[in-house]
């Protein structure tokens, strides 16, 4: 009953603002979304009346289970949600035919190495999702590309309802089948959390020689000290003298490397499951892709 009170004063107070605004401003369609700009001109915890101005009457309004009011714009490719209980956007939903741009420069088709450039070190990366959680966003990626995105205040209760566990899929290496899995947080493996019997046989064996590197530990971080001519560390382009910040593994997500003994534990996996490639980035926001060598 509460929340049907809220949602009733809600739609009263958005039907007040567009009345006003057909009246006084003339809107009668949305705006061109080629010059929408998210991060300037529309932006979260601006007054959803600042951002009906900018966008025009809403082409409907839907109200989710949880109590938060959806207004949809799908001739510009976005929505809007706002509490119930409030009139302050909350969240900014992006779609594939969005044509306008971020501040900062991100587009609808952008590859996914500009959003690492753009935002750094994502709390969890996986072919599908790549996600901040500090800033509340979430970005979809198909193919490597960006093709959507979630946006949410960072004081917001909405995102502390999506982010918290993502279903995501993975194909399987050997069948090409896919199945949903659990998307994996950086915050979730912390160094030496990745353990399994099977590591114990090969406690004995060089695994950076298998790849063909050297490494050391330094106050700025995990370094590359050396490469092996014709090995796989070559071969996949890492570079000598740069830090390791992030490796990542299918099915396993994407860890964040503090430590020699981190990174030789991903490697390691790696091999025990008998997996592909490895992904590794270094300084320049670049992700490797560094075959896994067959021991």
């Amino acid at each position: 009953m509460i929340i049907g009170n809220r949602i009733m004063k809600f739609l009263i107070i958005i039907s007040t603002i567009i009345l006003i605004d057909l009246v006084c401003f003339e809107i009668s369609k949305p705006a061109d979304n080629t010059r929408i700009i998210i991060d300037e001109n529309l932006k979260l915890g601006m007054p959803l009346k600042d951002a009906i101005d900018l966008l025009g009457p809403p082409e409907r309004i839907r109200v989710n289970k949880i109590g938060t009011v959806v207004l949809p714009y799908d001739t510009l490719g976005l929505s809007i949600e706002v509490m119930s209980d409030g009139t302050i956007i909350e969240g900014i939903h992006i779609q594939s035919s969005f044509k306008g741009q971020f501040a900062s420069g991100l587009e609808i088709g952008a590859d996914f190495q500009k959003i690492l450039s753009v935002y750094n070190q994502p709390d969890l990366m996986t072919k599908d999702i790549i996600e901040y959680s500090d800033i509340g966003r979430i970005f979809q990626i198909q193919q490597g590309r960006l093709i959507g995105a979630d946006l949410y205040s960072g004081k917001s209760t909405l995102y502390s309802q999506v982010s918290s566990k993502e279903a995501v899929k993975y194909e399987d290496e050997e069948t090409g089948e896919y199945e949903v899995k659990e998307a994996v947080k950086y915050e979730d493996k912390v160094a030496g959390e990745y353990e399994d019997k099977e590591a114990e046989e090969y406690e004995e064996v060089n695994v950076f020689d298998l790849y063909g590197l050297k490494v050391k530990d330094t106050l700025k971080g995990v370094i590359i000290t050396e490469i092996r001519p014709d090995s796989v560390a070559e071969y996949g382009g890492l570079k000598v003298g740069e830090r390791i910040r992030k490796a990542s593994l299918k099915d396993y997500g994407v860890r964040n490397i503090y430590s020699v003994g981190g990174l030789k534990d991903i490697l390691k996996k790696a091999i025990e499951k008998r997996k592909k490639t490895v992904n590794i980035l270094q300084n320049e926001n670049h992700y490797y892709i560094v075959e896994v060598p067959k021991r």
